[in-house]
């Protein structure tokens, strides 16, 4: 889930690049703040529920 948004944003960043229209995608180091990001496939509402990708149950 968060991996493949990242790999579609590192993509983004350097097609941006190539394109000329950004700098060079920079590294973010470990202690920097720390987010992540879904896909739309990652989760579903199911008759009230929130199912999450790769988890049991709800």
């Amino acid at each position: 889930m968060p991996l493949q948004q990242t790999l579609r944003h590192q993509h983004t960043a350097f097609v941006n690049f190539f394109a000329e229209r950004a700098r060079y995608p920079r590294l973010m180091s470990r202690t920097a703040k720390q987010s992540a990001h879904c896909t739309r496939s990652a989760f579903r509402i199911k008759n009230g529920a929130l199912h999450v990708a790769k988890t049991d149950g709800p």
